[in-house]
């Protein structure tokens, strides 16, 4: 909380605007990643061809193994433990890139730290 803090205080509005814009485009990549490539391979290698997003467990009455997850949850309860999947496989791509791009960030910044004291 408070590098953010001091990440706030620090930045100006342009590199505030300029983060949030970059996240959102990282965010969209990693859900066309996740929904049309790894979701797709990971429902074709289980055995069927069925979308990931149509995986549950019908918890009410009247509910069938062989509808789709949106027809499903009309009719009854259900426990779609496809989307908790796909959601999982997001979280862990993204939370990855995040960590991947601040680890980064954070070494160049130690190195230019590390630079400027050695000009001195």
């Amino acid at each position: 909380m408070r590098s953010l803090k001091a990440y706030l205080a620090r930045a100006g509005a342009l590199d505030i605007a300029l983060t949030i814009v970059l996240a959102l485009a990282i965010v969209k990549v990693v859900d066309s990643l996740v929904v049309d490539i790894i979701m797709p391979l990971i429902s074709h290698f289980a055995g069927n061809n069925r979308d990931m997003a149509d995986y549950f467990i019908p918890v009410g009455p009247g509910v069938h193994a062989d509808m789709s997850y949106a027809e499903a949850k009309q009719v009854g309860a259900v426990i779609g433990y496809g989307q908790f999947i796909i959601a999982l496989v997001y979280f862990i791509i993204a939370a990855t890139l995040f960590f991947l791009i601040s680890h980064g960030l954070r070494e160049w910044r130690r190195e230019d730290q590390a630079r400027e004291q050695a000009e001195k």
